[in-house]
């Protein structure tokens, strides 16, 4: 089962459509956008608007990258869509070796 994104969890990029340097990093989920479109810029704190957020929740990641902005203050932040993360939630998977083991030792 994959866990879910949440505010302040970790998730990997694993979908980039603007620059797929951006591809493998992790990012913090900060918040996501409203109904509207709308969300806080996690960089100015000033109200920005995602006309894509309208059709489906967009998530408002930090990071190490630069948005899509040409506006150098608002670096250190991307809007992505659920197809773009994988959550990533510190579960240790340390017990699918043992798991494997009894498989192969059946």
């Amino acid at each position: 089962m994959m866990s879910e994104l949440r505010i302040g969890s970790l998730a990997l990029i694993v979908k980039a459509y603007t620059n797929q340097s951006s591809v493998g990093k992790v990012v913090e989920i900060h918040s996501t956008t409203d109904k509207s479109g709308s969300f806080i810029s996690p960089a100015t704190g000033k109200v920005r608007f995602c006309p894509d957020a309208i059709f489906e929740k967009v998530y408002v990641c930090i990071g190490d990258f630069h948005s899509g902005s040409a506006e150098a203050e608002e670096a250190g932040f991307g809007l992505f869509r659920r197809v773009q993360l994988m959550p990533i939630d510190g579960e240790d998977f340390s017990h699918e070796d043992g798991r494997q083991k009894e498989l192969t030792n059946g």
